[in-house]
Order: C-alpha cells, then structure tokens, then sequence
C-alpha cells in the first residue's frame, strides 16, 4: 500500500500529495536547448555570487506577493572550485515563478553550502552544509522568523562514528515534514570508501534528529554507472508516491547526471527510466549537474544548474496536458473553459458558440483563440492533439482543426482536414514541412474522432482510434509569438476556417498517449482531466 502524506503544519513546509502524476514527475529530459531560460545569472567578477556553485530547492510560500518564491543558491568568488574556497549562502526571489530577482546574501557571517528552506509554524528554517569547518562534516541550521534576521541554531547533523557508511561527512539536506515527523533525506560519504549515499534521519522539532538504523536507504549498488548518489528534491505524486530527484557520480569521472527515482516508503525505491540519465548529453563537460522541482500555477517547470554554462536556468513545464475542453453548456454560450491544470483563458470569435452541447462553427471567420505561451512549444519532443466528434458540413474544403499560425514570422503548426486536396488528407503543417495521411474523406455531418500523434520520429493519423497511416516526421516544429486557434488559421488572412462543429479538444505535448499503437480505445466525453 502506497503511503499517503499528511498534511503538514504550514504552507511551503514539504511534499504533499500533489496535483502531478509519477510519470509527469518522472522528468524525462533536462537539456539545455532554446527553452530553457536563465533566471539567476552568475554575479559581476569579485561579487559573492561571480560563481555560483550549488543550488536549493525553490520555497512557495503559498501567499501572493513579490517574494512568493524564494531559490537558495550557492555562489563563491574564486574559480576555480576547490574544497577549500569559501562559499556562502544568498537567494533569488520571483512574485509569478518566471521572473526572478537576486535577493543578496542570507547569511554572511560563516562558509556556508547546499541549503534548504522551509517554513513551519511561521519559522524560517535553513539548513545548510557548513563550510567553516575545513574538512566540512555536519549541518547547520539557522531560524528567522523574519527572512532578514537568522539565528543560528549550530550543528544539527555531524557525521557518523569512525567505520560509519558516513564516518566522513554529511551534506544536501532535503527536509519535510508529515505529520508531527520531521524527515530528512541526506547524503552521506564514508572515510575511503562509499563517495555519496542517502540516509534518512527523523526529528520531533526540526532540532534534534535521530538517523535511521536501516542507512543508507540508497546507494550506488542500485544504479549501476554511479559512483556516488545525492538527494536534490522531492515531491509526492497524485497517488502518494515519493518521487525523488538525485544526481549520481558516472563511475570513473566526475561528472554527475540528474535522474529520478521513486520509492513508496524511502526504504524501496525503482528507477522509472532503468537507471538512465534524464540528460541526452552525458558527457564529461557537464558536471555537477544538480535539479529542483518547482511546481506553481498549475505548471511543473525544474530549476537547474551546471558547471557547464553560468548561471541558474529554468526548464520548460514538464506537465503534459495543455488543454482539455469539453463544449458543453448553455445553447449560445460563449463561455469555454479549460479543465486541464492550467486553466487558460479561450476567447470566441465571429460566431463561434455552444449549440447543443457541441463548438458551432459556421466557416465565415469563426475560432476560439488561447494566448500565445512557451507551452505551446513543441521543437522535437512528443505530443497528441485529439479532437472528438467532429462534423464537417462540408467535405471540399480545407477545414483547420487548430493552429498556431499567424502569418509571416509566426508559422508554427497546422493541424488540418484538406478536402480541397486530391487525394482528401489531415495534414500536419509546421513551419517549412508538412506531413500527410493516407487518403481519407469524411462523410458530411458524420462524427469523428481525429488524433495527431508524435512519438519518437513517427507522426500517426487516427480516425476513431484506429491508426490511418504513419509519417516520419524527424523535424523540430520551431517557436513562434503566437497565439493558438481553434477552428482556423491566419495567413495573410483569416484561413482554414472550420464549417461545421466539435464537441471536445484535449491537447498534450511532450506525451505521446498511445504510442504509435496500431489503435485504442476512444476516451467516454465529457473528458476528464488527468
């Protein structure tokens, strides 16, 4: 029985179970291609930050201001890195989880790395690997009940006695709490042996913490290229599940990978991705490669770091559904809603209206328009675009079921039925290319459900949830400023613009639901979001 977390003493204070999925929690890939955007540059040459080394988890504190979100990192002065270079403790902070600002230093008085913050009971709590000691061995914690005054509260956690599997130090604290237990995930190295392996310590107060007789709870022995394996973040997914970031040592380099793992009581834990990195890039140039969750409206984006380029960067929402609208409601209504997490906002245009519990869309100038967003992004990664009960009224002419394609500079994506074509086709149109199904024609005023499906390098046409045809379709769909139609597209001038009508959409991208099955079963309407 998976375990479920109990709610804890205050907003921000650790997982709860979440609104997100093990497999939307199982991130995938990390790279750092055009969507990743660099939110905590590195600091001016001589400045405290003029190298940022480590980073903390990103804190919510779940009340809307312009320190809603608070990143702790860990920069330095010197390069290049070594044990002995002193490092502190400063934070960025962001009102929308997008933008962010340098916050400065928090503690300025001792050598400080690798925090934590959280909030319990109206208590800031920053727990820290100290750097005053030289070798490092212990935590520190320091409390504020302000975020500008801290009292240091000293050691919390030293290293295990001489022969321990954490005789040398102790570091990377991820600390929650459920319940009235406080938990803390820890990594541990060993005098001349082990070089990194995660305990578990527990405490009544956050103070005084208590190691688990059973540590570590996960080492190197269960991931077969690491060397050495630290804790970065956890969560909890919609079904109680722990899913946990780490990143591991590669077996004779000092690289390390970000990779997943999920364990339903800290003790058992599995690989989801079979021991792989989440990179596609592994190699030696990318060290210290180190990511934090950060969930917030309805998004789940990672914040990440590595030696390889300067600065904090954000990775793109790792959430798969974009969109999920079923068109039901009052006959005329010109009200749609998005059922997905993201909630975003749709706006009718020309005539387009709920009639009988379905889009009415009248083919002289009618859409529903969502505004543009990196979402929507889609370069080479998976994705599947469904329409459900769609009627033509007309089988002769080109008919586009959604785009993202707004003239000049902005041709992004066309999904389309060409009945104006010879043969008839769904066409999937992305900027430069264009991918075609085999022959098929519609009957007039007859149902259908139509699916795009990327996945790998093979795009499928589905009619009903049968698979059509297939299409290589190895190309990147570029990124564009523009807005997302349904029911028409614009190229010099409004196009494409549908005749008929269509009881739901729901879109994901950087999913492939049925994975190039040869078919499937049609999900019941209304939809249900995931």
């Amino acid at each position: 029985m998976l375990l479920q977390v109990m709610p804890f003493p205050s907003t921000g204070s650790g997982p709860i179970p979440g609104e997100f999925s093990v497999d939307e929690l199982t991130i995938k890939t990390l790279t750092d291609g055009p969507k990743s955007t660099l939110i905590v540059p590195d600091g001016a040459s001589g400045a405290w930050d003029a190298f940022i080394r480590e980073i903390g988890n990103v804190f919510d504190e779940g009340v809307a201001g312009p320190q809603r979100y608070k990143l702790t990192y860990t920069g330095h002065t010197a390069s290049p890195y070594f044990d002995t270079t002193p490092t502190y403790v400063g934070y960025a902070y962001s009102a929308d989880g997008e933008s962010w600002t340098k916050g400065g230093q928090l503690i300025t008085t001792r050598k400080l790395e690798d925090p934590w913050l959280m909030k319990v009971g109206g208590v800031y709590y920053l727990y820290v690997e100290d750097k005053e000691d030289n070798p490092f061995r212990n935590m520190r914690l320091y409390t504020s009940t302000d975020f500008v005054n801290w009292t240091d509260r000293g050691d919390v956690l030293d290293a295990g006695p001489s022969g321990a599997w954490d005789d040398l130090d102790v570091s990377s604290p991820v600390v929650w709490v459920e319940g009235n237990t406080w938990k803390m995930l820890y990594e541990g190295r060993k005098s001349g042996g082990q070089q990194g392996a995660v305990g578990l310590a527990t405490s009544s107060d956050g103070l005084t913490w208590t190691k688990h007789g059973a540590n570590p709870v996960f080492d190197a022995d269960d991931v077969s290229w690491a060397s050495a394996i630290v804790p970065d973040d956890i969560l909890v997914s919609d079904d109680g599940t722990y899913v946990v970031l780490l990143h591991g040592k590669s077996v004779g380099s000092s690289t390390f990978r970000a990779f997943p793992a999920t364990t339903p009581d800290l003790f058992n834990w599995t690989l989801p991705l079979g021991g792989a990195s989440t990179r596609h890039d592994l190699s030696a140039g990318l060290d210290h490669f180190v990511a934090q969750y950060h969930p917030h409206g309805g998004q789940l984006e990672v914040v990440y770091y590595e030696d390889a380029g300067p600065g904090i960067r954000q990775a793109p929402d790792m959430g798969w559904e974009q969109l999920v609208v079923n068109f039901t409601g009052a006959n005329n209504s010109t009200t749609f809603t998005d059922q997905s997490r993201r909630g975003i906002p749709l706006t009718a245009h020309g005539n387009a209206k709920i009639l009988n519990n379905k889009l009415e869309l009248d083919g002289n100038g009618d859409y529903v328009s969502t505004p543009s967003h990196r979402n929507w992004d889609i370069y080479t990664g998976d994705f599947t675009f469904e329409f459900f009960g769609v009627e033509f009224d007309v089988n002769s002419t080109l008919h586009t079921l959604m785009s993202r394609w707004q003239g000049v500079g902005k041709f992004y994506w066309r999904l389309d039925y060409r009945g104006d074509l010879s043969p008839d086709i769904l066409r999937l149109l992305g900027n430069g290319f264009f991918d075609d199904s085999p022959s098929w024609t519609p009957a007039v005023a007859t149902p259908y459900n139509i699916t795009f499906e990327r996945f790998g390098l093979v795009l499928s046409f589905y009619v009903n949830g049968v698979r059509i045809g297939t299409s290589a379709m190895p190309e990147s769909i570029g990124e564009a400023n523009a807005d997302v139609w349904i029911g028409a597209n614009f190229t010099s001038s409004l196009n494409g613009a549908m005749d008929g009508r269509m009881k739901a959409v729901r879109v994901n991208i950087g999913k492939a639901l049925y994975e190039s099955a040869a078919s499937y079963t049609v999900p019941s309407l209304p939809l249900v979001p995931a």
